[in-house]
């Protein structure tokens, strides 16, 4: 009997997509496709449904092949595949797999590594790409935080990632803003009016400050300030940071380098050995130093940070240096070093919010948030305050009150310095 959700999905994937998807992947149009499986995935992601796309064809030698792909379609809860369209999540995402492409169009090689292949895109339909796990890669376990190598992997690759765009506007001659702006609007971090997600920022600022409730940290700073009233003000600069510098250079970000967007592949000795990035729904057009201290502050615990921030930041420039010098570019005239280390300050900030933010929802444990999305309090909790959600979860996961508390650490040195 077929299973009544792949019949579903099969009703979204016709056969003209099928033949735009192998037509791409096998460069021709002499293929006779025989059958297509849909097979929904367990884990679904906040702004999508994933499943791996199954077609078995004939080859231009009549020989029988089936080859996978994954898929990512818009959520089927009505408020989820809502929000997805109004910041514009599929449109941003197809956008930047295009772009990408178009980077290599113009003879730009390095970002081959780093990013996976893009076959289709549908606005507020779908995207498809390659199935990486059919090559042995597997998303970066959320929980654990990372050690020194593994973090050095990762920065390796974002430099890679990064370079890209330096290389195409020296090749261009105009930046992507100049080229690309309608497209580069910003998705999530929007606190105008009229945003889709303004209530969202605000309920997670909200739950910040309630967090320095639950975690009993003093109302009152070292310098007399109160805490919670500086911290909101800090909090606020996240929607300024997200827009384009006037002092750095600006690159094509990630803008969400957190572990579930980061696939790993590991060699036989188990060590991490390549990287690719996955999730470009909320990519905008900032320094590099922002996605580089985002993932750092993700993924690393304050004693690394302690010890290693600057360390790993100076490693950061060497791999760009490495990229953009190979593909014929002066880092030193594009991106000095001094410049990068102003802008790494300066987006400090966003990595401390973003983290504050991002953790009360995503280090939930998997399966669990749908059950606060689908309470008769959901509104409240995600679009009043979410430090409800946190005081809840906290009681119930220590490692995620840890982790949570270690943030409102990093939110409370920074004001200490203010």
């Amino acid at each position: 009997m077929e299973d009544p959700e792949s019949a579903e999905h099969e009703e979204e994937i016709s056969g003209e997509d099928v033949n735009k998807i192998l037509q791409k992947y096998l460069g021709g149009t002499e293929f006779v496709v025989i059958r297509k499986a849909l097979k929904p995935l367990a884990t679904p992601g906040m702004l999508g449904r994933h499943a791996n796309l199954e077609i078995t064809f004939l080859n231009s030698s009549g020989v029988k092949e089936t080859q996978s792909f994954f898929v990512k379609f818009l959520p089927k809860i009505t408020w989820q595949a809502e929000f997805a369209k109004a910041i514009g999540a599929f449109t941003k995402e197809i956008f930047v797999y295009e772009l990408l492409e178009r980077y290599q169009e113009v003879g730009i090689t390095i970002l081959t590594n780093v990013v996976p292949k893009f076959y289709l895109g549908k606005d507020n339909e779908c995207l498809v790409l390659e199935n990486l796990s059919e090559d042995g890669y597997k998303t970066l376990d959320k929980y654990p935080v990372l050690e020194y190598d593994s973090v050095l992997t990762i920065l390796n690759a974002l430099a890679n990632f990064h370079a890209g765009t330096i290389v195409f506007e020296e090749k261009q001659g105009e930046n992507l803003l100049e080229i690309y702006g309608e497209n580069l609007r910003e998705s999530f971090f929007d606190c105008s009016e009229s945003f889709a997600n303004k209530k969202g920022i605000e309920a997670s600022i909200r739950g910040v400050l309630r967090e320095i409730d639950i975690f009993e940290f003093p109302l009152k700073l070292n310098s007399g300030k109160n805490f919670k009233e500086l911290a909101k003000e800090v909090c606020y600069k996240i929607c300024e940071l997200v827009k384009p510098s006037k002092k750095c250079k600006n690159v094509l970000t990630h803008g969400d380098t957190w572990s579930s967007n980061i696939l790993i592949k590991k060699d036989e000795s188990t060590n991490m050995e390549k990287v690719k990035f996955v999730d470009f729904q909320y990519c905008r057009y900032t320094p590099p130093s922002q996605d580089v201290l985002a993932f750092i502050y993700f993924t690393t615990s304050r004693s690394f940070r302690q010890k290693h921030l600057y360390e790993v930041l100076g490693v950061y420039y060497s791999y760009l240096e490495k990229y953009l010098t190979l593909s014929g570019v002066d880092p030193n005239k594009v991106l000095p070093f001094s410049e990068f280390m102003d802008s790494c300050e300066e987006q400090k900030v966003f990595a401390i919010v973003v983290t504050a933010i991002y953790f009360q929802i995503i280090l939930i444990e998997d399966g669990v948030p749908e059950q606060y999305f689908d309470s008769a309090d959901k509104d409240k909790l995600f679009m009043e305050d979410r430090g409800l959600i946190v005081e809840d979860y906290a009681k119930k996961d220590e490692k995620y009150k840890e982790r949570l508390k270690d943030s409102i650490q990093d939110l409370k040195d920074y004001c200490e310095r203010l």
